[in-house]
């Protein structure tokens, strides 16, 4: 990032000074401004590449919190069949523990009906008159296709295959005895999918049901308890008997299947291990990045950046506080330590398993709340229910109260009072006894419902008040907190780069500067030593000049 010195060689020939030597030494003076600017630019991009790096992990720390901040996300059930030859099954975080039997008396077929008489050969022509149409019915559905002159079998099926208003059949050709024989199949199971051709064409003749077409039937638990009574569906991939679990049939048998279902803890204490693991590797970026050596009484390239560390700060403080919404006494868990995670005085967060395995087993939907709960409620009143809230509602305790006609039980009012505040925010609209949170406000999107509890008032108004907690686990907070950091627009890290890019920019055109400046001095010295040279030159060819005629004179005086 030096000067490059170009242009004329200053030999000093006349002048036995060394101009050139001259010339880099007065450069090089002149050159520290730009090497201080150099550095300084240095430095920048090193910071830049620091936050980029920081930006990098707090991105890691994002994707995993997003995958388990929410209650559905971490409730994981697994489903076990003692007979996967009979039935298997599948379950969703939605599925409840406990234990199922299955029999399975049928399984659900598609129709199959096949031409009786068929074609001697793939050649044989199957148009006979004017007119000719191939007319069948699939699941209430009428449809015909037309037999063009020169059709054979092979022309038909085509046809039929690639007919826009198919109901739902798939035509093939089955050889058989010397004859080739037209197959229609249903691509769909169940008894009412079935099949009806028309078979008064000459050129297609009669079909004869291969396959009937059938529900699946099966009892659950010995339900429905009528020896002729079947649970009916159209298909072997039943979702909706039990919920969160898919029973997929694979054979008949008169022995019941077991189908188990139990809780998966295991996800929920490697995705925690994991998200501990993630945050130390941040931790420790951080750390490295802005600490100061006291051995070698060097700075790191952030070196006393509180605004980096108070990002660290922010995150930490989302993990270890108290859970907004959270109660002791009402909720089983309201902090993470509870669930083994702590941080020591280095501030690198553990995860002890022996506390997690301990508290999934005293309450398992406790743990999975404090960890993933996505703004549920509760309220203390059992007038004023708790019936939903939306992202933009902020979590916490508030106080909430309901006006009613205290003669006709008409809701007339209601208002909150915000977590940690001592003052009413505006009444909110309502919409028979359902009231909706303001926009802007920290109730927003928050929906609740109030009912009046039959009580007298004061002047016909009877005002009832309560407390209603909206939860949102750790997971969730420290997204938030994530959110915020990363905005690409007001985000503290997004600040931070913009400011160091701004530098890089500003020092990227002092340089250029300095560069230009540069660039004319040396240009300029040179100029000026050159004239030097030339100078001396004149003035040594005129010595001479004067040498040679003070001789000559001197030669004519001797004479």
């Amino acid at each position: 990032m030096g000067i490059t010195l170009s242009g004329i060689s200053l030999s000093g020939i006349n002048s036995g000074i060394d101009s050139d030597l001259i010339v880099q030494q007065m450069m090089a003076a002149a050159s520290q401004p730009l090497y201080r600017l150099h550095a300084r630019k240095a430095e920048w991009n090193a910071k830049n590449t620091a936050l980029e790096q920081i930006e990098s992990l707090l991105n890691t720390l994002k994707s995993h919190a997003g995958s388990m901040d929410t209650v559905a996300e971490l409730r994981k059930t697994t489903a076990k069949s003692s007979d996967t030859d009979i039935v298997t099954a599948t379950a969703s975080s939605t599925a409840i523990e406990g234990s199922h039997t299955v029999t399975v008396n049928q399984l659900a077929r598609a129709e199959r009906e096949v031409q009786t008489t068929g074609v001697a050969t793939l050649e044989t022509v199957i148009y006979i008159e004017s007119d000719d149409t191939f007319t069948y019915t699939y699941n209430g559905s009428q449809r015909s296709v037309t037999i063009q002159e020169e059709d054979t079998l092979e022309d038909l099926v085509e046809t039929i295959n690639s007919d826009d208003s198919n109901p739902g059949v798939t035509a093939s050709i089955l050889q058989y005895d010397g004859a080739y024989h037209l197959v229609l199949a249903g691509n769909d199971t169940g008894k009412t999918a079935t099949i009806t051709v028309d078979t008064s064409p000459a050129s297609i003749g009669g079909f004869t049901e291969t396959q009937a077409a059938q529900s699946a039937e099966i009892k659950v638990d010995g339900f429905p308890t009528g020896a002729e009574d079947w649970i009916e569906r159209d298909s072997n991939s039943i979702t909706d008997v039990l919920p969160g679990v898919t029973l997929n049939l694979q054979s008949v048998s008169a022995s019941a299947v077991t189908i188990t279902l139990t809780r998966k803890t295991s996800d929920l204490t490697s995705d925690l291990t994991n998200f501990v693991a993630i945050y130390n590797s941040l931790a420790d970026k951080i750390k490295n990045l802005t600490k100061y050596d006291t051995e070698t009484q060097t700075g790191a390239i952030l070196q006393g950046d509180s605004m980096v560390n108070s990002m660290l700060s922010e995150i930490r403080s989302e993990v270890i506080s108290q859970a907004l919404g959270f109660a002791d006494g009402e909720d089983p868990f309201i902090l993470a330590g509870e669930l083994g995670i702590e941080l020591d005085d280095e501030g690198v967060m553990t995860l002890d398993e022996s506390v997690l395995e301990s508290a999934l087993s005293d309450d398992y939907l406790g743990v999975l709340s404090l960890v993933g709960a996505d703004k549920t409620g509760v309220s203390a009143s059992e007038y004023i229910s708790f019936l939903g809230a939306s992202d933009a509602t902020t979590a916490g305790e508030y106080t909430v109260e309901a006006s009613f006609d205290d003669t006709t039980g008409e809701l007339l009012g209601f208002r909150f009072k915000a977590p940690g505040s001592a003052t009413w925010n505006p009444d909110v609209a309502i919409a028979g006894n359902t009231v909706t949170g303001k926009y802007g406000f920290p109730e927003e999107g928050m929906i609740l419902e109030a009912t009046w509890d039959g009580q007298a008032g004061v002047d016909g108004v009877r005002t009832q008040t309560t407390t209603v907690r909206v939860r949102q686990g750790f997971v969730g907070r420290v997204m938030d907190s994530l959110d915020s950091i990363l905005n690409s627009e007001t985000g503290l890290l997004a600040t931070k780069k913009a400011h160091a890019s701004s530098q890089i920019s500003t020092l990227d055109r002092n340089i250029e500067t300095q560069e230009v400046r540069l660039e004319r001095k040396e240009a300029q010295l040179k100029a000026q030593y050159a004239r030097l040279e030339a100078t001396l030159a004149r003035l040594d060819s005129q010595r001479g000049a004067f040498q040679a005629l003070i001789m000559q004179l001197d030669s004519n005086k001797d004479e």
